[in-house]
């Protein structure tokens, strides 16, 4: 469903894992400021995730954001979430947030000025993405076994689904 697809990738990544790696840590105490700048940049992550697959998505009668908006508004959407995101990671002084929205959103507009739009979505959750796990190991070393298997899990669908190996999609 349109708008519910983000929200929930976004509800889970960017509230609930944020809130559990908080009640992990030495300061339990959530900050707003960078719950909102998680809940931001894991909506366009969720969002440019669903941009490959906009045209398998319309023929199968699946109406995402991306099927809904078209993929020019769902990542000019996304755009907007990573300067949110890049706002409150600002605020909150939450350098793991400034880097990975701050990369995210440079390679978007280096994907505009050399014409190259069809590589920014899996540049959003692959290259941010992985900038904000390496922070995150480096906080809560403990994740570090959670996060391998999930790279390896996340290697496998993208062989399935898109018959790529998951790297090279943004090369």
């Amino acid at each position: 469903r349109p708008f519910l697809d983000f929200l929930s990738n976004a509800a889970e990544y960017g509230i609930l894992c944020y809130l559990l790696g908080k009640r992990l840590s030495a300061n339990p105490e959530p900050s707003m400021v960078s719950l909102a700048a998680y809940f931001f940049l894991m909506s366009a992550g969720a969002i440019a995730s669903t941009t490959p697959d906009v045209s398998g998505d319309k023929k199968n009668g699946k109406i995402t954001t991306a099927v809904y908006l078209g993929t020019k508004y769902a990542l000019g959407l996304g755009l907007v979430f990573l300067l949110t995101s890049l706002f409150f990671g600002v605020i909150g002084n939450n350098a793991a947030v400034i880097v990975s929205a701050g990369i995210s959103i440079a390679v978007f507009t280096g994907s505009v000025l050399f014409d190259r739009q069809d590589k920014y979505p899996a540049c959003t959750y692959q290259v941010g993405g992985g900038i904000l796990i390496l922070f995150v190991h480096v906080l809560y070393p403990v994740l570090l076994l959670i996060s391998l298997f999930l790279v390896g899990a996340t290697m496998v669908y993208f062989k399935r689904r898109h018959h790529t190996f998951y790297s090279r999609i943004i090369f």
